[in-house]
């Protein structure tokens, strides 16, 4: 939360903080993340996002691990008055770029042109830009 003022540069810089992560972040974020998260007490992680989310802003944690557009849905669904506290963005880590599989070419295909379609309609920014709304909560 903002109203913290925590200065967070660097993962190093999570060393002393309640956090809450994502189910195996600490086997996804890199070798760096893993140690910080194997040697601090106060970290756990959690299979429901939605809760990661929930316990930020009820302040039982000071920090989650999660993915901005994941956080900006759950918060987005909110129903509880402490979802609009700003919140300060810390990018600490390389964006990922996730892959899908298919069993059949097929299949595939039709997602590939469904995605090629949505992309050139301008479909897929709105899409994104729904995740991200209301920028005026950030820092």
């Amino acid at each position: 939360l903002t109203a913290n003022e925590y200065i967070i540069q660097s993962i190093e810089d999570l060393k002393p903080f309640n956090m809450v992560g994502f189910q195996q972040a600490h086997l996804a974020l890199g070798e760096a993340f893993n140690q910080v998260a194997s040697d601090n007490p106060l970290y756990t992680e959690l299979t429901n996002q939605k809760a990661q989310v929930d316990q930020l802003f009820v302040e039982r944690t000071d920090v989650i691990i999660i993915d901005i557009r994941i956080f900006t849905y759950y918060r987005n669904r909110l129903t509880t008055s402490p979802k609009n506290q700003p919140v300060t963005l810390h990018r600490l880590f390389d964006t990922s770029d996730y892959k899908i599989a298919f069993r059949e070419e097929k299949h595939r295909d039709a997602f590939n042109r469904g995605l090629k379609e949505i992309q050139g309609s301008g479909l897929y920014d709105q899409i994104i830009d729904s995740y991200l709304s209301n920028p005026n909560l950030w820092h």
